[in-house]
């Protein structure tokens, strides 16, 4: 369950200064929502926005209009992160030079749905990248593989270059040196030995 926290403030620097503080006591930015009139904006429309972020229905109503005539309201949505939340959000708020809201809902408890595994175990993953993990070797496009020179514009101390592909496409031995023995190897570490299916007297599926 979470707590939809929020209150009201007379202009925007006021409810910026109780973000900044709350933001320094580990809350998420995502957490944290500060919201104003834009330009163009009337009351529905904030009331609209307020609701969106999940401001009881009795708070955007009353919130609206001063909004509109330059105030701000601060939705904070305390769940487990940090540890006590909710404790520390309403302490934060209660000095804060909220505006009295008329006796309209604040605080109110919300259920949230739960977030898909890839958003809380890797939020910074690109999840929609046509080309995430993919190394695309269309030329023009820049995403080519290039040489460390070409891409920081750095020239390299020789102008030596490797003969032949790429070594991932390289046929042959990748060393460019022989080897300390290069006599062929043989087939098995053990000499001598019987095949399984001699030694167990169990057939095996397939005989070569």
């Amino acid at each position: 369950m979470t707590t939809i926290i929020t209150r009201l403030y007379a202009d925007r620097k006021a409810a910026r200064a109780v973000r900044k503080k709350l933001l320094k006591q580990k809350f998420r930015e995502a957490d944290v929502d500060l919201i104003a009139a834009r330009e163009g904006d009337d009351t529905a429309r904030i009331e609209a926005a307020l609701e969106k972020a999940m401001v009881h229905e009795s708070a955007a109503k009353a919130y609206a209009r001063p909004i509109a005539e330059g105030g701000a309201a601060l939705v904070v949505r305390a769940d487990y992160r940090p540890l006590g939340a909710r404790r520390i959000a309403r302490e934060s708020l209660a000095d804060s030079g909220a505006v009295d809201a008329g006796g309209a809902v604040e605080d109110h408890d919300v259920k949230l749905p739960p977030k898909p595994a890839y958003e809380t175990l890797f939020p910074r993953v690109l999840k929609d990248h046509p080309l995430f993990f993919r190394v695309d070797s269309d030329p023009g496009t820049g995403r080519e593989p290039q040489t460390f020179s070409k891409l920081t514009g750095i020239p390299a101390l020789t102008s030596w270059r490797p003969g032949g592909q790429r070594l991932t496409e390289r046929r042959g031995p990748i060393l460019p040196f022989k080897t300390i023995d290069d006599r062929p190897r043989k087939k098995s570490v053990l000499e001598d030995h019987p095949r399984f299916s001699d030694r167990f007297g169990v057939a095996t599926i397939k005989h070569r």
